[in-house]
């Protein structure tokens, strides 16, 4: 029987994603608040588009911060914009847990398709 460290490794990616996304927002990984990493969000809503090229690398992208989650989606971000909704309000919790839901769909069906009896 082989150790299957898919869950891992996925984490690892997404922590990566999140944190590179983090940087180019001017701010420190290691230390920025769930507000000012939602705050940075909300500044480059307006420019997201230009975001396009990685907006596939950022799908799945979320990343609890003092205890709030923070989407890196794309959509979830404009959405969040438009509505002008704050951190931690009850749609964007919503959003989240849709979200949360799906990845781990995702990782049940790439558990599937790796593991081979």
């Amino acid at each position: 029987m082989t150790r299957d460290d898919s869950d891992v490794r996925l984490i690892a990616e997404i922590l990566a994603r999140a944190h590179s996304i983090i940087r180019s927002l001017g701010l420190d990984p290691s230390n920025a608040t769930a507000e000012e990493i939602y705050q940075s969000l909300m500044a480059i809503a307006p420019k997201v588009d230009k975001w396009a090229l990685l907006s596939r690398l950022l799908e799945w992208v979320l990343l609890d911060v003092d205890g709030q989650v923070i989407s890196f989606n794309p959509i979830d971000i404009i959405n969040n914009y438009h509505c002008q909704l704050p951190l931690g309000s009850s749609k964007q919790r919503m959003v989240s847990e849709v979200w949360d839901l799906r990845l781990r769909a995702d990782i049940k069906t790439t558990r599937a398709r790796t593991i081979q009896p």
